[in-house]
């Protein structure tokens, strides 16, 4: 792909034409964009996501320390 990062993050190799929106348009827009991503992390298992990219997950503890 020329050009470098990928439009949105979504994988596709030309960026997306969207057409002029109006005012109520793109905040109906963002609005569902914004549910499709809160639903997407809120099923995520991030320290599955972490141990896939060969990362160690780790969690802080109330009392400072660093736990695995």
């Amino acid at each position: 792909m020329r050009g470098g990062r990928q439009a949105g993050g979504f994988g596709f190799a030309r960026p997306l034409v969207l057409p002029a929106l109006s005012d109520d348009e793109g905040a109906a827009f963002n609005a569902g964009i914004d549910s499709a991503a809160r639903s997407y992390l809120a099923e995520c298992n991030y320290g599955d996501v972490l141990v896939t990219r060969g990362m160690t997950p780790v969690a802080l503890t109330g009392d400072g320390r660093l736990v695995e």
